[in-house]
Formats: structure tokens, sequence, C-alpha cells
């Protein structure tokens, strides 16, 4: 609490204790202004068994794993709702998927209110960067909002593959 003020990421929690008196406890939201934890997709990112990408966790985590994406197969399996990114990493939103090297087909799917504000960043999109081996295809954004300051795109900053 500053200046008799509870921050905006707390809430209250009331109780009435044994004698009647109400006991007010502020919790702390932890998560709020923090990015999701990476979730672990099924498959094996074979291209008979790709990674299942179907959670804005499994997009968290692919860019915890993008070092070992060559090779590497995914596919969505529903449409994303993004709309949490909105509150993520102190304002900056989603962090970007940067240097793919693998295959993702979005299967036709739709990713709905991304966020990224990166004013100082280059190579900014859901994918920052797509290298020379990556493939992004059949994947639709809507009602995104993604800033930065040169490379700057929905999909992909920079995209040095194919695409499709």
């Amino acid at each position: 609490m500053q200046n008799g003020v509870f921050p905006e990421h707390t809430r209250l929690l009331c109780a009435i204790t044994r004698s009647g008196l109400a006991l007010v406890v502020p919790m702390l939201l932890v998560g709020a202004a923090q990015a999701q934890a990476p979730v672990n997709p099924g498959g094996s990112g074979t291209q008979g068994d790709p990674y299942q990408i179907s959670l804005l966790g499994h997009l968290v985590w692919m860019g915890a794993t993008v070092a070992s994406s060559q090779g590497k197969y995914y596919t969505m399996q529903n449409d994303i709702d993004a709309t949490d990114t909105t509150n993520w990493n102190s304002g900056t939103g989603f962090a970007p998927i940067a240097g793919f090297q693998g295959v993702f087909d979005g299967n036709g799917r739709v990713i709905t209110s991304l966020y990224i504000n990166r004013p100082s960043q280059g190579g900014v999109g859901l994918f920052g960067s797509v290298s020379s081996g990556g493939v992004v295809k059949n994947l639709g954004l809507a009602t995104v909002s993604v800033s930065g300051s040169n490379y700057v795109a929905g999909l992909a900053g920079w995209n040095y593959g194919p695409g499709r």
C-alpha cells in the first residue's frame, strides 16, 4: 500500500472474524503484470507428430525453445485468444518468437487480440524473425496491436524464410 492506496494488481480479501470484526487483507495478484509461463504442447515436433499448439502458453513455450526449432513441426489446433498479453511484461506484452527455424502450420486458425508494445526494439511481431529455414503458413491474425522501432508487423517482423 502506498499513500493509503493499494496497487492496481492487488485485490482485497475480506473475512469476518469470530468477534464480528471485518478483517481486510490485501492479496497480491501474482502474474498480473507478468507473462504466462511456457506450457509444453503435445506432440514430438516431427512431421508425423507435430507439436500441437492450442494455448497461449504454447506460443510462449515456442519463444522459450526457439533455439531448438530447426527441423521441428508445429500445428495450431484451434483459434487462440491473446487478450491477456496486454497485461504481460510490465506493459510490453507478448515477447516475440525470434529466430524461428521450424515449420508452423496455422491450419487456417486465427490468433486474436495479440498485444506487443516494444517501441525501442526492432524485429517485432508474433514471430520477431523467421530464419531462412523457417516457414509460417495458413495462420490468421485479427485485432492485433504491435509496435516497435523497425521491422514491425503482426505476423513476422523479419522474414528470411520462404513464407506462404
